[in-house]
């Protein structure tokens, strides 16, 4: 999906091992960064995911998969989890300015 429009009948070579992957799109990318962007943002700010999918259909035209939601609100869980449980600094410089 692009912001011009659903790119559709696209074909690429088939190899019998499987291992081709084109360097134009990447894997599993639907939809352009902007777009996906602005979709996490939704989540991030508490959006439900269905109304994520309805504002994705009036941005690109195409009702994205349920699988497709889901799997951007499970990476954003994954991303996330991973920064709570990070390791910190043994300290930290605080500074408070007040007036």
């Amino acid at each position: 999906m692009t912001s011009t429009g659903r790119i559709e009948n696209l074909k690429g070579p088939l190899d019998r091992e499987g291992e081709f992957h084109t360097q134009v799109f990447e894997r599993y990318n639907r939809y352009e960064p902007e777009v996906a962007e602005g979709l996490t943002e939704m989540f991030v700010s508490g959006t439900s995911t269905h109304k994520v999918g309805k504002v994705a259909e009036k941005l690109t035209g195409v009702a994205p998969s349920a699988s497709a939601i889901s799997r951007l609100n499970q990476t954003l869980t994954e991303q996330f989890e991973a920064w709570r449980v990070r390791p910190l600094l043994a300290h930290y410089c605080i500074l408070y300015a007040g007036r």
